[in-house]
């Protein structure tokens, strides 16, 4: 099995396993997809792509303010769920497909808008993973991304990495802003808006959405004390009245494709 095939599978095992725990806590996570609509602002006649669309609550959203969208996740029990959902919630004109952000069975130029929300933290290979995206939105058309943005010190993106994938083994890296800017310019895709959010989850959270092994629980525990012990913030780790918080930054972009 090659690296990536294997990266897949792993993706898919993942989160078939915690897919009833994440669609609840997007569910209740209104604030982030009404920022990402907003940024994305598409026009009635627009036909859309959303890129790991998990539960489908933002393809969901997007297809509300569109002419017709498509949600593609690799986990088929996200796909099965968001389909029920959206037909429960009475929205037609929208689909959703089990596929591969890294092989997108769609002719290029085939959408106005692609999105791509908390994703990019699982793909082994972010520049093939966008380069696919920005090869089935047409010239002109707009690509946002949203996901977790970590430190620029190599060293502690390095430790925060490490925790995220004791909790996740799916996670394969987070970039740092940098490397985001980068990676947009390597594809000559322009930076129309650039967002940042501060959000804090409780730890008991963050374990519960991925249910990692016993094992790591301990580990990650073991870890995050040593940090509070150091007075350190390599873990970006709080306490608020005796609650252990993790603290993110998220970052939000708005590109445009070259014409």
């Amino acid at each position: 099995m090659s690296e990536r095939a294997a990266n897949l599978d792993l993706v898919q095992s993942q989160f078939r396993r915690q897919a009833d725990e994440y669609a609840r806590i997007a569910r209740a996570d209104d604030r982030s997809t009404d920022s990402i609509v907003a940024l994305a602002d598409p026009a009635p006649t627009n036909h859309l792509l959303d890129i790991a669309c998990g539960p489908g609550y933002l393809t969901m959203a997007l297809a509300q303010r569109a002419a017709g969208a498509v949600g593609l996740d690799a986990t088929d029990k996200f796909i099965f769920g968001a389909a029920r959902e959206a037909a429960r919630r009475g929205i037609a004109n929208l689909r959703f497909v089990i596929g591969d952000v890294m092989r997108l069975a769609f002719r290029a130029s085939s959408f106005d808008l692609v999105a791509c929300k908390m994703a990019f933290h699982h793909f082994p290979e972010p520049r093939e993973a966008l380069g696919e995206m920005a090869r089935v939105t047409r010239p002109g058309g707009k690509i946002i991304i949203a996901d977790l943005v970590t430190f620029e010190d190599p060293p502690r993106a390095d430790y925060h990495n490490r925790l995220e994938r004791l909790c996740d083994p799916s996670h394969a890296r987070s970039l740092c802003e940098a490397e985001f800017e980068r990676l947009f310019a390597s594809l000559h895709l322009a930076r129309l808006a650039k967002q940042r959010a501060a959000i804090s989850v409780p730890m008991d959270v963050w374990l519960a959405h991925a249910a990692p092994p016993a094992g790591n629980v301990a580990r990650i525990r073991e870890l995050i004390q040593a940090s509070i012990d150091a007075h350190h913030d390599d873990l970006a780790v709080r306490r608020d009245d005796g609650e252990i918080h993790m603290n993110y930054t998220v970052g939000l972009w708005s590109l445009r494709c070259p014409d």
